[in-house]
């Protein structure tokens, strides 16, 4: 059963990068080409995943057949995303008859770009952001502990998610297009949905009463909120991270579609990797908040470190355009590599925290055998659902503070970007 839901949440990864990849190139004809309207399209796409999580994490304590209600949720999302591209087909007419209202104000019709991009995408992208905090509780009702849980299912969830980059950009798009891209996908989402309930229904954990809570109330005490602000201020500058690394790149590789898309396949390999290493020996780190802090010093160091290295890639970048008689698949797998060298350090750092704050907490709420402490309905999702919903917001922020003020700012730019967000990951280090 536990590798079964892992296989699921893999497909299920693989299915929401295809859906954002469509979905920002058909925003992209309701909204314009403009990089304030991709970064409002994302905003709004991360701000439902944040929603859900946190949600999802507050249904789980109240149910112990997760897994049914993961099911069910994946099945939803694939309905609805079948009646995207009719969704897509009205968008125009929502956004000119806002507009109309709205008339000659920018402050307006930013406004009405925002409503139509969260009309189209918050069920969806709400559901996507419930699954992880579901699956969580439903790995841990089956006797796994959350930091190893949360470990597996994010890193292959990401790994997933970096198949379905990878193959919506250099495979499927090309070749099927839109339409047949969401259908796909969607058909995805319907098919784990349905395995998951079928397995669900016939393996479902029995019952189990939670452990008496101590006169402190330790085993039900939230996330504090100093650490949910330290991670939230980390994926601030993670997401500072890749928007700065995102344009440097595509400086030196170009601006073509299979360039960008290089770039993020290669951010989010990094991020399943280091979630799935540390899964190997999570439940044996004595200290994991201060391990969290050393990662995030490491983080820092590193993004300071490839900084200057991306503008030797030109140089470096026609030398293997040479080598491979300019032929376009190795050019590409040559690029891959360099990129995947340069960032495989500080986005395996990145991909490290999530686990080791979920395995921090676990034991701070509850200081009991592994068995009981999974027994206790909602104490997994509910702490996964908080952590990265505030993670989510922070990655919010820093893609618009890094997009629209830091790297304009002619007396910032892309490389004092990197600084400000590498002296941020120092200050979350200090405070882990």
């Amino acid at each position: 059963m536990r590798w079964l839901l892992l296989c699921l949440f893999f497909i299920s990864g693989a299915c929401g990068l295809i859906y954002e990849i469509v979905w920002n190139r058909l925003l992209i004809y309701v909204l314009g080409g403009t990089t304030f309207a991709v970064t409002t399209v994302l905003c709004c796409f991360m701000g439902g995943l944040a929603l859900g999580s946190f949600l999802a994490g507050r249904l789980a304590r109240r149910t112990q057949r997760a897994a049914l209600w993961y099911g069910a949720i994946e099945i939803a999302v694939g309905l609805y995303c079948l009646l995207v591209p009719l969704l897509f087909h009205l968008a125009p007419a929502w956004y000119l008859a806002l507009t109309r209202i709205a008339g000659d104000s920018f402050a307006w019709q930013t406004a009405c770009r925002v409503a139509v991009s969260i009309a189209l995408l918050i069920a969806p992208t709400c559901g996507m952001g419930a699954t992880l905090p579901l699956l969580t509780q439903a790995m841990a009702q089956r006797g796994v502990s959350a930091g190893v849980a949360v470990a597996r299912l994010y890193g292959l969830n990401t790994v997933g998610a970096f198949v379905g980059c990878a193959s919506a950009g250099f495979v499927l798009l090309p070749a099927l297009g839109l339409s047949h891209t969401t259908w796909i996908a969607a058909a995805g989402n319907i098919g784990v949905g349905a395995a998951a309930v079928a397995f669900g229904r016939r393996s479902a954990p029995a019952a189990t009463p939670a452990p008496a809570a101590p006169a402190g109330g330790q085993h039900s005490s939230p996330v504090p909120g100093w650490l949910l602000l330290l991670y939230g201020c980390s994926g601030l500058a993670a997401m500072a991270y890749q928007v700065a690394w995102t344009r440097a790149l595509i400086l030196s590789l170009g601006s073509s579609t299979y360039a960008f898309t290089t770039v993020v396949v290669c951010y989010i390999l990094g991020l399943a990797l280091g979630s799935l290493a540390v899964s190997r020996f999570i439940d044996r780190i004595r200290r994991p908040l201060a391990v969290a802090g050393a990662i995030e010093v490491l983080v820092a160091i590193s993004a300071l470190v490839v900084a200057p290295l991306f503008g030797e890639l030109p140089p470096l970048l026609a030398s293997v355009l040479q080598a491979t008689g300019q032929r376009f698949a190795p050019m590409l797998l040559a690029q891959a590599g360099v990129v995947f060298a340069l960032l495989i350090v500080p986005t395996g750092g990145l991909g490290a925290l999530l686990p080791l704050l979920v395995a921090h907490t676990n034991r701070q709420r509850a200081p009991l055998p592994a068995e009981d402490a999974a027994a206790a309905p909602g104490s997994a999702a509910r702490e996964i659902g908080a952590l990265y919903a505030a993670n989510t917001i922070g990655t919010i922020a820093g893609s618009a503070i890094a997009g629209f003020v830091l790297i304009p700012w002619p007396a910032v730019g892309m490389q004092r970007t990197i600084l400000v967000a590498s002296a941020l990951s120092g200050l979350v280090a200090t405070g882990l």
